[in-house]
């Protein structure tokens, strides 16, 4: 029986065994592929990355009327680490180039310029790092098509749209602060210009004023003093008012005298809630016109407000006409 149990522990110990070697050579093969990675990460390669870029320090008195690359290819000598960061960096990660540089370097400025992209070196070198060897660009050279800039006033159109609440109305109208900019352009573009639209600007169920800022729609090659306008949209509820106002008759005919039936109507109002208690009788003017009288057939004279406040609106006069009695005195 002692016999039997060793000979089945034999291959379980050599197995075993087996294992540990192959565990063994696995970790030496794991460390130096590391070790011969970062050996050859260390070394200097070439290689081209494409970086975006953006420009800033355009000249005061001119325009750019060419379309500028949004991206240059950018020849480098660096270590492989440095590559594989760059490769990693983040889409937003820009190169901004300063026109104004490029120009003090080129000596001059005239309607068409082709600047090197080397001039712009210090640009990309601040933006790439330390220890990044720069060899070339694609494209070599920026072309900048100039014009002299003109500048106008125009109107700013609100591209509005919205849905209110039950009781719920606009005081005054919607608009825009300021409701006119600056725009700046070529003079042939500028030229064209009657009007900058705001972005579409879509609300619902509005129950409160409104002040937002709202992005303008600018055509290419127009800038403008400002991006943005701000949205004033006055929104407040409103309640209805009812007051009992007696009637007055203009033109009564000399030699005559004037009553009506009845002598008191009722007239309903909206106004916001904020300014019901601003609301009383004396703001209100309801008359008739007697001048046709008292040749004419009518029986009824109409009604209107010949006077009435800023703050309330959607009046209702009850009855709108009212019948009358005209006597000699």
């Amino acid at each position: 029986m002692r016999e039997n149990s060793r000979n089945n522990e034999e291959p379980i110990q050599r197995n075993t065994g087996d294992n540990r070697k192959f565990y063994i050579v696995l970790v030496c093969f794991f460390i130096a592929s590391v070790f011969w990675l970062l050996i050859a990460l260390s070394r200097n390669y070439s290689a081209t990355i494409s970086l975006p870029v953006t420009y800033s320090n355009f000249p005061s008195r001119k325009v750019i009327v060419n379309d500028l690359p949004d991206k240059v290819a950018v020849k480098i000598n660096t270590s492989g680490f440095k590559i594989i960061a760059l490769s990693l960096r983040k889409s937003e990660d820009v190169v901004n180039i300063d026109i104004a540089q490029g120009l003090s370097n080129s000596g001059s400025l005239s309607d068409a310029l082709a600047i090197p992209t080397r001039y712009f070196l210090q640009d990309f070198a601040r933006s790439l790092g330390v220890n990044i060897d720069v060899t070339g660009f694609a494209p070599d050279s920026i072309v900048f098509l100039f014009k002299d800039k003109v500048s106008k006033k125009v109107p700013v159109r609100l591209d509005l749209s919205f849905t209110l609440e039950k009781q719920f109305d606009t005081v005054g109208t919607p608009a825009t602060i300021p409701d006119s900019i600056l725009v700046s352009g070529p003079p042939s573009h500028i030229s064209k210009i009657k009007e900058i639209v705001t972005e579409a600007i879509r609300l619902k169920k509005v129950n409160g004023t409104m002040i937002k800022p709202v992005k303008l729609i600018l055509p290419s090659m127009i800038t403008s003093s400002s991006e943005f306008v701000k949205l004033n949209l006055a929104v407040e509820e409103f309640t209805e008012g009812v007051l009992e106002l007696p009637v007055r008759v203009l033109d009564v005919p000399s030699g005559f005298i004037i009553h009506t039936y009845p002598e008191k109507v009722k007239l309903r109002y909206q106004v916001p809630l904020s300014r019901y208690k601003e609301i009383d009788q004396q703001q209100f003017d309801v008359v008739a016109e007697a001048s046709v009288l008292p040749s004419s057939a009518i029986t009824v004279l109409p009604l209107r407000l010949a006077l009435m406040p800023a703050n309330a609106r959607n009046f209702l006069l009850e009855p709108s006409e009212v019948e009358y009695i005209l006597r000699k005195k």
